[in-house]
């Protein structure tokens, strides 16, 4: 799965690296750079539901 899960952070967004959006379905970004992120996110509606989707993994440090 983990496979899979890095297959799907790859193709949100150009403008955001893996790490980044890693960090931030983990809660680890400042908000400066969550909102950064959520910017980018609005402006792909895929990419917004992919996140949102992986949201709901209840325990976010298992995501990578």
């Amino acid at each position: 799965m983990s496979g899979n899960l890095k297959d799907i952070l790859s193709h949100l967004s150009s403008e955001i690296d893996q790490e980044t959006l890693l960090l931030y379905l983990q809660g680890k970004l400042t908000p400066e750079k969550r909102h950064e992120v959520e910017k980018k996110l609005l402006e792909n509606e895929f990419a917004e539901d992919a996140v949102e989707g992986l949201q709901t993994i209840k325990d976010k440090q298992h995501i990578s």
